[in-house]
């Protein structure tokens, strides 16, 4: 991040050079005041074919860079280097060109070669770091100095590394001591909407947007405060005012457009435009996997997230999600203890302490590793952030009847309205458990009987008849057992649980716990079962009755 600051140092138009006499270019001072690398590049393009001259091509490699157009501006400078009059300063231009094109090594050679300057350390700094050398990134940051390049080299570092706080600390501070240096109030909001303070991070993205209201890349730091803390619809309108960057040839954010684009219109084009920016922006693979993962997709997620390299939080709870749909997909107990490891990996990290993701993370550890009564410590935490959130009453009613907590576990499962949890065998076993062993089995015989039938039907009906027989509320279990029946009728084992069943609401109808017209139900339910038991057995029970008097 900072290293886009430092290099927005223009080649300067004195005697940067003893070689090097910059005059001013009249055209293409109106082009950098409008920012408009675009228009400038076509003008300087134009004059190095008339006039080629180290003026020239400095300018042309310096608007590249600006425009998002690395490549081309690593290029320009490769071929400066080739020159015997070339600025040694070059070597560092160029160092700044493979960083933004991830080439931290190729940067770290040509820079290690280079006379000690501020710059150069800068680079190094984060050719360091970006290898994860911790000894030399030590070394490098000891070097650094009071002068504000410096701070800000230091505030992008600990901003890669997730300390967002300490970052938007030397922000502040200097932008309080250079309040001329607009850059920091987008380097700032982007602390602040890393730390999910969207409405701090808007504040500052729109300061901004006060002097440069086209700028691409706050246009799309508010697209997405606004994604935060409004709705998706909103946020793409908030991201139209730089469609002219995405149908631009100007490289600079263009892929960044494209792809919250995509991310606000709720995956719309995702499979036509993430997959050729995974090796440009980070979030397009996670992006990708969160599509696939919403689709049920676990093979595809699984494939576009084994590349992924673990670089936070965010990486560890997409790997978990991944490995938990495909470890209950497949049944595969291998893979679902990969998912409990990476949850925890993400309830423990300095990002996610503490916060909602965090716990649900840990919630989701523990729940993975039958520790369902310290689950709902975690769970109990942040309900009222979720109560209206299918996925959450789904996990969190689920972690309830586990600790035979019924009656709070049919309240929060009957919550759940979304398709994609209703049509599970296991949420309707689970709402079907809770309301019977609530003393509620006339919902749950309710609601099984409203679901229409599929592969899981009889599963559900079973376990709803042997629940309601455990709890003695023989009638509705005597309702599901005879389902089973005509389901399959050649089962001896539905029918004797059916004939069970009736008697025992025989039995309860006797002691004045079930009503006649539930005793005449089950009577006709067995008078018309095709096995010759059942109807004797009918025939037994209703002249019993009747000579008893209990029913006419």
């Amino acid at each position: 991040m900072s290293l886009q600051l430092f290099s927005r140092l223009r080649p300067s138009r004195t005697k940067a050079h003893p070689r090097l006499k910059v005059d001013k270019i009249k055209e293409l001072d109106e082009f950098l005041e409008a920012r408009d690398y675009t228009g400038a590049l076509a003008t300087l393009e134009h004059k190095q074919k008339n006039e080629p001259t180290l003026q020239n091509s400095m300018w042309l490699a310096y608007c590249a860079y600006h425009g998002g157009m690395y490549q081309q501006a690593a290029n320009v400078y490769e071929s400066i280097l080739k020159q015997k009059d070339a600025p040694p300063e070059v070597n560092l231009y160029l160092c700044c060109c493979y960083l933004m094109l991830g080439l931290a090594d190729e940067a770290m050679k040509i820079a290690e070669k280079q006379p000690k300057s501020e710059l150069q350390n800068q680079i190094l700094l984060h050719c360091v770091y970006k290898n994860q050398d911790s000894k030399k990134t030590g070394y490098y940051h000891s070097l650094l100095t009071d002068s504000v390049e410096d701070k800000i080299c230091y505030a992008s570092i600990n901003f890669q590394r997730g300390f967002y706080t300490e970052a938007a600390d030397v922000y502040r501070q200097l932008l309080n001591q250079n309040p001329e240096l607009l850059a920091l109030h987008i380097y700032l909001a982007l602390c602040y909407y890393k730390s999910d303070y969207f409405d701090e991070a808007l504040e500052c993205t729109q300061n901004y947007l006060a002097v440069y209201p086209d700028s691409p890349t706050a246009i799309n730091l508010e697209a997405s405060c606004v994604y935060r803390t409004d709705s998706p619809k909103t946020a793409q309108m908030v991201l139209r005012k730089a469609k002219h960057i995405a149908e631009s040839e100007l490289n600079f954010a263009k892929e960044l457009i494209l792809h919250n684009t995509v991310v606000f219109s709720g995956g719309d084009a995702a499979l036509q435009t993430l997959p050729s920016l995974v090796s440009v922006i980070p979030e397009a693979t996670r992006n990708l996997v969160i599509y696939y993962l919403k689709r049920g997709d676990g093979d595809s997620a699984f494939e576009a997230a084994n590349g992924m390299e673990v670089k936070n939080s965010t990486d560890n709870l997409l790997k978990a999600l991944v490995f938990v749909l495909l470890g209950y997909e497949r049944k595969q107990p291998a893979n679902i203890d990969h998912a409990a490891q990476y949850f925890k990996l993400v309830a423990e990290s300095h990002e996610e302490e503490n916060t909602i993701v965090g716990r649900l993370s840990m919630a989701s550890y523990l729940c993975i590793t039958k520790q369902y009564k310290q689950s709902l410590v975690y769970y109990d935490s942040i309900i009222n952030f979720n109560r209206d959130d299918d996925r959450f009453n789904f996990n969190y009613g689920q972690a309830q009847l586990q600790c035979e907590n019924y009656v709070i576990a049919a309240d929060v499962l009957q919550r759940v309205k979304d398709n994609r949890f209703t049509v599970l065998p296991v949420y309707q076993m689970s709402l079907c458990r809770a309301y019977i062993r609530s003393k509620q089995s006339s919902k749950a015989w309710a609601f099984v009987s409203a679901q229409p039938s599929t592969s899981h039907s009889a599963m559900v009906l079973k376990l709803m008849a042997n629940d309601c027989y455990l709890m003695e509320d023989y009638y509705y279990a005597a309702l599901a057992f005879d389902s089973l029946c005509r389901r399959d009728p050649r089962n001896e084992l539905h029918s004797a649980g059916k004939r069970g069943a009736c008697m025992g609401v025989l039995q309860l109808f006797v002691s004045h716990k079930a009503d006649r017209e539930q005793l005449m139900s089950v009577l006709r339910m067995l008078e018309q079962d095709r096995e010759p038991e059942s109807i004797n057995l009918a025939a037994k029970a209703r002249k019993w009755a009747t000579e008893a008097t209990l029913i006419a």
